[in-house]
């Protein structure tokens, strides 16, 4: 009942979904559905270590002025089109998530979408959507994504096992995202 409560609060726009999540959480601990001890062990702190440090490094780009330096880099080389900078923020998202992590390249990646979408003075929607669907990037290597550390051992999977899946299913979701993108959500 109370996660249909949260639902229902965040999908009718009662509230954002984090006062509601954390209304949630606090009502089940009142309730005793949810031990202290059992939210404190489910909290994956590696995770939240990683996406504080993602923000702090974002907040440094983007307050340095490295997000719009990159950005207009980036918008220059496709030419000042605003499809180009919607496939470059896309694959900058895949080959971001393999280089550090798939969290960590989103909030890294947001500041640069944000500059290129305001300097071609477009909507940002499309490139949302770009960063959003780039998370297939996590698919490509092991070390991307945790789920796929996870599963790599037990599942006998080799390291060119991901690459060999990863790259084609990057490359289909990339074509699909650049194509719908802005048809759904226009510049």
């Amino acid at each position: 009942m109370i996660t249909a409560a949260m639902i229902t609060a965040a999908a009718a726009g009662w509230m954002s979904m984090l006062n509601a999540a954390l209304l949630a959480t606090g009502a089940m601990l009142l309730t005793r559905c949810l031990s202290l001890r059992n939210a404190a062990r489910s909290i994956d702190y590696s995770t939240l270590g990683v996406l504080g440090a993602a923000i702090g490094v974002a907040a440094a780009v983007s307050e340095s002025g490295l997000a719009d330096r990159i950005a207009t880099i980036l918008t220059d080389l496709g030419g000042g089109n605003a499809l180009a900078a919607l496939a470059v923020v896309f694959i900058g998202r895949v080959v971001m998530a393999n280089l550090i992590t798939n969290a960590a390249s989103a909030v890294f990646m947001f500041p640069i979408a944000l500059s290129m979408a305001s300097q071609l003075e477009v909507s940002f929607m499309p490139f949302a959507i770009a960063l959003m669907t780039g998370t297939i990037g996590a698919a490509i290597t092991p070390p991307a994504y945790q789920t796929n550390l996870m599963v790599q051992g037990p599942g006998e999977y080799s390291f060119m096992d991901f690459v060999k899946m990863g790259i084609p299913l990057a490359i289909l979701v990339g074509i699909i995202t650049v194509w719908l993108a802005p048809v759904f959500f226009p510049f």
